[in-house]
């Protein structure tokens, strides 16, 4: 990918042009996305497509990662696959959402310029899992352990509660 690709781009001069934009990312340089990985991994590959139809400025983007998210089950890193694909009518302000299509999503752009940043990370937003975790046999019951397995010493914050209000009563 262009060393520029979190530098806004004019959507109309783009879609003039048919351009095509291949990228090849770490997940953890996307600032919305970093704060949801487990560890500083993966990669995000594909490419957004610009043209003109139905009157319209339109992006397609593709892509395909593997996101190294918290299993919310057993704590560890579970690598989860995405694979996303949408079509997009890029409009400049609320008024022009009505031209848009049936079938066709819409992007509020205000200037019309979008950065190929800006779209990977909505694409992965929406393919986040609400809840990530491993298959049932891939998880592991129980936090991750340091060193040999150790008893695990629970506390009871009001265990002694009943003998303190014996002695006081």
């Amino acid at each position: 990918m262009r060393a520029d690709w979190s530098r806004p781009l004019a959507v109309e001069r783009e879609s003039e042009r048919n351009s095509r934009f291949d990228f090849e990312l770490k997940p953890a340089s996307l600032a919305r996305i970093a704060p949801e990985l487990a560890a500083d991994e993966g990669w995000v590959r594909g490419h957004a497509e610009f043209g003109r139809d139905y009157g319209l400025s339109l992006v397609s983007i593709e892509l395909q990662a593997e996101l190294p998210l918290v299993c919310q089950r057993c704590l560890r890193t579970v690598r989860w696959p995405v694979s996303a694909s949408s079509q997009l009518a890029v409009i400049g302000s609320d008024r022009e959402e009505r031209k848009v299509p049936g079938g066709l999503d819409s992007l509020l752009a205000p200037g019309m310029q979008v950065s190929i940043s800006e779209l990977v990370e909505e694409e992965l937003l929406l393919a986040l899992p609400i809840v990530a975790r491993h298959e049932n046999e891939d998880c592991h019951a129980g936090p991750p352990q340091d060193g040999p397995a150790q008893a695990v010493r629970m506390r009871r914050p009001f265990a002694e509660l009943g003998e303190l209000l014996k002695r006081d009563g």
